[in-house]
């Protein structure tokens, strides 16, 4: 393209308006060159805006972020906003609507139309919106409607107020999923160009720095600037750290626009030095002829929207002129706006004065560069004043004013003249319709849309400019290194304060352990994990192997990533778990609290090694066919002020609730504002930085009660339905975790995601159309609680079968969404107990072996078994063991602390009782065989539960669940030779599991016997076909349904 060269920069927000019922708006704010080289030159200088949609605050070049901002249709209407000017510069920033829309979206409407169209089928897709009706009280059908209403009444209003926070969420992020991107912003990131780039959130400081290593931790050295170059209306504050030249190398004019490629080596732009061939190359490839631009089309387009301003203002800003003409005060006046106060009085300004420029435009390089632009801009440009600026008066002078004809009247005029199609413009029509004197809509015409859609991206000729690392190593050193130490520096009115920066991904204490900053994390690229395997597919069966990284050795220290990724994650694999459920990954500084105290979201604990270890064990188990889930605490956070969220911003507490409110009832920890809006980006920017950077598979969201409730789920629940939509439930936390669940699931349908729960909140599992919170599984945690109770305080002869059933036994809606375990984590509490332990008898203060009883042994080893495979079998579709526990670990956990003197030797795995040739070996040996047996025939999603037969006298259980038969003699003593029970299918049941098998440490009674056993007629347990058994003591069995009997035979 050929055309006058400007330096101009326009600043416009620009909305989307879909044709939906509800206003879908994409808010963005660029920085976009006059012209297509300018455009190229400049890379758009564009980054997103943690705060509210998108805005440029800084020289970026990212053109990747800048087309991940369209990710809509522009058919349709498309509403400019036009900002208001705070600086000297604001002529240069109130500049041209139309323009705007010529050349500039070109290319970024070709370049977006398809992958937007796949990406919102995808995202529709994984929602399921549509496909089902809404009915928020879907959850309640087949209950009293009577007793149903008040929760009724909650859910209904909880569902619209979920529907109004979408809808926000809609109008200015564009979905769920990109509202939880805010981690590629915030916390410190490297930039393109030469330098590292610096967001936080602190709505409750008035000024805001970056200190560390990298500046001998100086308050100001770095700080960032003042208006809307450093902190924006929502109180994000940003501040850049250039690179700094190698000694030698002079700085160029390249320089202002050149950007790097931090991941390779060597890019196009070692290859390419002189960028004016490039854009020579590029206008004459890419721009047809007669694609210039008018030079009357900018003030064409500043005029309209002065007049549609002046009148929708009511002569508000004539009438200010004239005032301002009748003063005579002497320079210019520009009116400058302050975050704290609307307007702040006139003063004189000297336009050729550079330190009334800086204070407007803030202290950073970027700023002086804005800055020289705007006077070589004014320079330049110094006999064209023949359009008016809002909010910027002209030099006072006594001359006659150039007047043009009314805006509207030479707007029509040259659409009348066609003039338009001799540039290759569009025929848009300008309306005033706009709800603010600031807002004009303008209407695309189809025809044009579609030559848009047809013309490729230039991407080929800005990749052209890109230089890879080795260029930028020889030119800069890092302005904050890698594994530079960073905090971030608040002045608020509780006075000044450091904190570790709430998205920092990497967080190290000092030498003396004391004082904790955020660590850069920035490798170069031959120390960057690459990930070698993709994500195993979503198991329909869950069988999830729980760990603790810490205590995964055989020693008695902290283990690390690496150690669990060699020996651990193949002993997984092995016993035939599809999952490892991690706990204690996020950064916690106390490690006695198991890692439940987190003090960084976003870190994984440095004690276990390095953010690239934790990617490298993730792969690893991906390798194995392995899901990774991650025990993810949202309900609380832990109560450290300085490298936690406690306070982060001073006493206004941004992200936690202040007094009673905000502290957990029994833990003491700090509790989330689920319902402020950036609380909400946070946590749910989190879980989406999991998924992406560290490729997890899903969350298990740790004590979902304690945000469900204000009292944390601590109350004795005697009030019925009332206990679940009082005064106590914490709508604000249900709807985030509508939210969390619904994005996770538009970001990848096989995502997982578990609830704890101990209260059992109704609709956890259900979808959110019906009323539902959304999630996959739910823990039934009773079964664990029970077992425990049952083997300490009740003799084995009086244990109740029927409580046992209904306590394992979930619903028929839940069977699928139920996630059961005999014994998890819990037991890491001081005081606690393995169900080995207890069982086996085996750990003293003398002895840490079992007791040589054979009958000590035989009774326990035979229980365990039977307690596993009752609660996998029988509890619901997925199952939970801790890690240990399939060999019967003899120990309980207990995290060093004061009370043990800081002692590792019980916060350790002893994996060598695996080789002991004993109980240990035995039950691992049952283990793998109980674990194959749901991989090869699915038991767990078998099909419908049908309970056969229950006997609290007789200590038997039998039931049938898809072609599968199970039998349990509980029963310490009786050998049943013929113990008949009923059956709903008559047929041959071929035995194909024996828990009292030799090598799984029983008797094998059942050695002799035949293995296929065939049913009879009779009436028996309401079933018209009898079943006769054998049950040794203390032994279960499962059968398999083969031929299938006709009633006749």
């Amino acid at each position: 393209m050929n055309g006058n060269s400007t330096n101009s920069f326009c600043t416009a927000n620009v909305h989307e308006n879909r044709k939906s019922t509800n206003s879908d708006e994409l808010l963005v704010t660029a920085f976009l060159g006059l012209r297509p080289t300018h455009f190229f030159r400049n890379h758009l200088n564009f980054s997103r805006n943690p705060g509210r949609g998108r805005s440029l605050v800084g020289s970026s070049g990212d053109l990747d972020i800048l087309l991940n901002c369209f990710q809509s249709k522009f058919a349709g209407q498309l509403r400019i906003h036009h900002c208001q000017s705070t600086s000297a510069g604001g002529a240069f920033h109130n500049l041209q609507l139309l323009s705007l829309l010529t050349l500039e979206f070109r290319w970024l409407l070709c370049a977006t139309k398809e992958q937007d169209a796949k990406t919102g089928q995808q995202r529709k897709t994984a929602s399921g919106s549509g496909n089902k009706k809404v009915d928020p009280i879907g959850i309640l059908k087949g209950l009293d409607p009577l007793i149903a209403k008040p929760l009724a009444i909650f859910l209904r209003e909880r569902y619209r107020e979920y529907k109004v926070l979408k809808e926000k969420i809609a109008e200015e992020d564009d979905d769920l999923v990109e509202f939880a991107s805010a981690y590629e912003v915030m916390g410190l990131k490297r930039h393109p160009r030469h330098g590292v780039e610096f967001y936080e959130w602190g709505p409750g400081a008035h000024f805001c720095s970056l200190v560390g290593d990298f500046n001998q931790w100086v308050h100001r050295a770095n700080c960032a600037g003042e208006y809307y170059l450093g902190r924006d209306d929502f109180g994000h504050w940003r501040i850049f750290v250039p690179d700094n030249l190698r000694a030698g190398e002079m700085e160029s004019e390249d320089d202002e626009y050149q950007e790097y490629n931090y991941l390779v080596d060597y890019d196009k732009g070692d290859d390419y030095h002189d960028f004016d061939a490039i854009f020579e190359q590029a206008n004459k490839e890419y721009w047809e002829p007669g694609e210039e631009m008018p030079d009357d089309l900018e003030a064409l387009a500043m005029d309209i929207f002065n007049e549609i301003r002046n009148n929708r203002s009511g002569g508000m800003t004539s009438q200010v002129s004239e005032e301002e003409d009748s003063e005579g005060s002497e320079g210019d006046i520009d009116e400058t706006y302050d975050d704290e106060e609307e307007v702040e009085e006139e003063e004189d300004v000297d336009d050729d004065d550079p330190e009334s420029y800086m204070k407007r435009f803030g202290n950073t390089t970027e700023d002086l560069d804005a800055l020289q632009e705007v006077e070589a801009e004014e320079d330049d440009d110094e006999a064209e004043k023949d359009v008016v600026f809002p909010k910027v008066r002209q030099s006072k002078q006594k001359d006659e004013p150039y007047h043009l004809e009314d805006p509207r009247t030479r707007y029509e005029k040259w659409k009348a003249s066609k003039e338009y199609e001799d540039y290759g413009l569009p025929p848009v029509a300008i309306i005033d319709e706009g709800p603010s004197p600031t807002e004009l809509t303008v209407v695309e015409d189809p025809v044009w849309e579609k030559r848009v859609n047809a013309k490729k991206n230039p991407f080929p000729y800005w990749e052209l400019m890109v230089k890879g690392r080795k260029a930028w190593e020889k030119r800069y050193t890092p302005g904050v290194p890698h594994l530079g130490r960073y905090r971030v520096y608040f002045h608020t009115p509780d006075g000044p304060l450091e904190r570790v920066s709430a998205w920092a991904n990497y967080v190290l204490p000092d030498k003396e352990g004391g004082t904790f900053s955020g660590v850069f994390w920035d490798p170069p690229p031959e120390q960057r994990h690459k990930w070698q395997n993709t994500r195993p597919r979503r198991p329909t069966s869950l069988r999830i192997y729980e760990c603790h990284i810490g205590i995964s050795s055989e020693f008695p220290r902290i283990a690390t990533f690496k150690e669990f990724t060699s020996k651990v994650l193949p002993h997984v694999k092995r016993s035939g778990y599809n999952a490892v459920q991690l706990i204690g990954v996020q950064e916690h500084t106390e490690y006695s609290s198991v890692g439940y105290k987190v003090t960084n979201m976003f870190a994984t604990s440095s004690r276990f090694g390095t953010p690239e270890d934790f990617k490298r064990l993730v792969d690893a188990a991906h390798g194995l066919g392995l899901i990774v889930l991650l025990d993810v605490v949202h309900s609380h956070a832990a109560p450290n002020e300085m490298n936690g969220l406690a306070k982060f911003d001073g006493s206004a507490d941004c992200y936690l609730f202040p007094g009673k409110r905000g502290t957990h009832k029994r833990w003491g920890t700090r509790m989330f504002r689920y319902g402020e809006y950036e609380v909400l980006r946070y946590l749910l920017s989190n879980l989406r930085w999991w998924v992406e950077e560290y490729q997890i598979d899903g969350f298990h969201f740790h004590s979902v009660n304690s945000m469900l409730y204000t009292h944390n789920g601590f109350s004795d629940f005697s009030n019925g339905v009332q206990d679940f939509c009082n005064q106590y439930v914490d709508k604000d936390a249900q709807i985030y975790l509508m939210c969390a669940n619904e994005m996770l699931h538009q970001l990848n349908p096989n995502l997982v995601t578990i609830a704890e729960d101990v209260t059992m909140y109704p609709g956890l599992c259900e979808p959110i159309s019906q009323g539902g919170l959304g999630f996959d599984y739910s823990v039934n945690i009773l079964p664990s609680e029970m077992w425990a109770h049952l083997i300490e305080n009740v003799p084995y002869e009086e244990w109740s079968m029927t409580q046992i059933v209904e306590t394992l036994k979930p619903d028929s809606s839940g069977l699928k969404k139920t996630l059961v375990y005999t014994e998890n984590h819990n037991q890491s509490i001081v005081g606690g107990k393995s169900l080995a332990e207890m069982l086996l008898k085996g750990y003293g203060s003398e002895s840490e072996k079992l007791l040589t009883s054979t009958s000590v042994k035989s009774h326990g080893v035979q229980l365990l078994k039977m307690i596993r495979l009752l609660s996998l079998t029988l509890g619901g579709s997925a199952y939970l063991n801790f890690m240990g526990n399939e060999f019967g670990h003899p120990e309980s956990v207990e995290f060093p602390r004061s009370t043990n003197r800081y002692s590792y030797e019980r916060a350790r795995r002893q994996w060598s009782l695996l080789q002991d040739n004993g109980p240990h070996s035995q039950l691992a040996c049952f283990d793998r065989a109980m674990m194959k047996l749901d991989e090869d025939e699915k038991i767990q999603t078998s099909g419908p539960l049908t309970l056969c037969h229950v006997d609290d006298s007789t200590k038997v259980v039998t039931y049938k669940r898809g072609p599968f038969f199970f039998a349990f003699n509980f029963h310490h003593k009786n050998f049943y030779e013929v113990y008949k029970v009923g059956v709903p299918d008559a047929g041959e049941f071929e035995r194909i599991l024996d828990t009292d098998l030799s090598e799984f440490g029983g008797t094998h009674q059942l050695k002799s016997e035949p293995s296929v056993l065939s049913t009879s007629r009779g009436r028996l347990d309401n079933f018209s076909s009898v079943l006769a058994l054998q049950l040794p003591p203390q032994s279960a069995q499962v059968y398999k349904l083969g031929r299938i009997w006709d009633h006749g035979m």
